[in-house]
């Protein structure tokens, strides 16, 4: 009939696109003691590969000058000191970045920053353990005098080098490697007690040709490990560890 036509119904609304599927992240891997020996194992070679290039290259010296190859050694030290711990660093890095994907701050080997509170525990904890290996030195003095560290730190290149390896790369870099990732890879299947007794001992054994000289030095490398893994353990974080280590290397070179 004209006139009575219906009106049209209103088009419904056009619903809006669907979010695209995104994949969800992926699993975190596992992360166990076999990874964290093959980490530690990758550290360790690659100090002793940059300290054999470097011995190779003195050796090749030694051959063309007719000049000792012990002399050159010594000359070269600062370099095979800086050189195998920045190698060591990067390989336990790269080889733990291989097994685990991109490392994130609030991930697991505790990256996460500390607060100012717990800074302050760890550096106060590295001047307490520095303070006493200086008492421990007065009461049973070193009796070489001939050392490794005293050649090294005999001239000028070689006491800057080992100012910038106590300083510098020994503090994150040793954290990283002992505190962070092998603490992290061995508690995964032990006790947290076995893992600190197994970290300790492996970060002692490490410092041996710097202690050899001075037997009571092991008790305070020992006492720095087990103090630096208490301080991850309370405060879930690494920064802490790496400041204690750093005042007491910095007590250890200045005294």
């Amino acid at each position: 009939m004209e006139g009575s036509g219906t009106v049209p119904d209103a088009e419904d609304p056009v619903p809006p696109p669907e979010p695209p599927d995104f994949p969800p992240p992926p699993a975190e891997r596992r992360f166990g003691p076999g990874a964290a020996i093959l980490v530690f194992l990758a550290y360790f070679g690659a100090q002793f590969v940059a300290g054999f290039a470097v011995g190779m290259v003195a050796g090749v010296r030694s051959a063309l000058t007719g000049r000792p190859i012990e002399e050159l050694i010594q000359e070269g030290m600062p370099s095979i000191v800086l050189l195998s711990l920045a190698f060591g660093g990067a390989a336990a890095l790269l080889v733990t970045r291989s097994m685990t994907g991109p490392l994130r701050a609030g991930g697991r080997f505790a990256l996460r920053p500390g607060n100012a509170r717990q800074l302050l525990a760890g550096a106060g904890t590295g001047a307490l353990l520095g303070l006493l290996l200086v008492a421990l030195t007065r009461l049973v003095p070193p009796t070489a005098l001939d050392t490794p560290l005293t050649r090294l730190a005999s001239s000028e290149t070689g006491y800057w080098a080992l100012l910038l390896v106590a300083l510098v790369l020994a503090p994150p870099i040793e954290e990283f490697v002992f505190r962070g990732v092998l603490y992290e890879g061995l508690r995964a299947r032990m006790p947290a007690a076995a893992a600190m007794l197994v970290v300790t001992v492996l970060f002692t054994a490490l410092h041996a040709t710097e202690l050899v000289h001075y037997p009571p030095g092991f008790l305070l490398i020992a006492l720095l490990s087990v103090a630096t893994l208490l301080l991850r353990a309370a405060t879930g974080s690494l920064f802490p560890a790496v400041a204690a280590h750093l005042v007491y290397n910095a007590v250890a070179v200045v005294s």
